[in-house]
């Protein structure tokens, strides 16, 4: 079953995580978050990932609240890469970042 991030009221983004629902139809919010977000969402260690017109990556518990953030360049067009040990977060001016657990 997809899980469904609203974002800013207007805009949804949509991803499948493995495991989840059966094989029933329709979708699962996951969280709404009151970010202008300009990525897609990355989900990593069940948390969202979620690039921000402000060059934020926030990163969302389910029950919407922030377990972390980081500051890159504006704003944030690409949805943070999962790695084995960690992600690799491209800010707006190609900056590459990459963080370890």
């Amino acid at each position: 079953m997809p899980a469904v991030v609203t974002v800013d009221g207007d805009a949804d983004f949509a991803t499948s995580i493995l495991g989840a629902g059966g094989g029933g139809g329709g979708a699962q919010l996951l969280l709404s978050a009151s970010v202008v977000s300009t990525a897609p969402v990355t989900i990593v260690d069940g948390l969202v990932l979620l690039g921000g017109a402000d060059g934020v990556l926030r990163a969302l518990r389910p029950d919407g609240s922030e377990a972390w953030r980081v500051q890159l360049r504006w704003p944030v067009e690409i949805g943070p890469l999962p790695l084995a040990d960690g992600i690799l977060a491209i800010g707006g001016d190609g900056d590459l970042h990459r963080y370890r657990r």
